[in-house]
């Protein structure tokens, strides 16, 4: 139960990596979908208690938006 919420995170984390990419190549600003991120989540990105992260299928707006950044910077870099 608990693997599966764990890959499941994976996943969500995989595919917003795949958006950004997406979303990069038509021309968009990476760095927005961390904005959209922040905004969505009123402001700021915070983490999910041990517990909660460990029956979440989905990451801690926290664990996504690092992820979303590093990606974002990765892209900066790459163009």
């Amino acid at each position: 139960y608990v693997w599966a919420h764990l890959e499941s995170q994976k996943k969500e984390i995989e595919a917003d990596q795949r958006a950004l990419e997406i979303a990069a190549a038509a021309g968009f600003d990476p760095q927005a979908a961390v904005s959209a991120l922040r905004k969505l989540n009123r402001g700021h990105l915070d983490d999910h208690g041990f517990l909660e992260g460990l029956v979440s299928t989905h990451p801690s707006p926290a664990t996504r938006g690092h992820a979303l950044e590093s990606q974002a910077r990765e892209i900066r870099r790459r163009r």
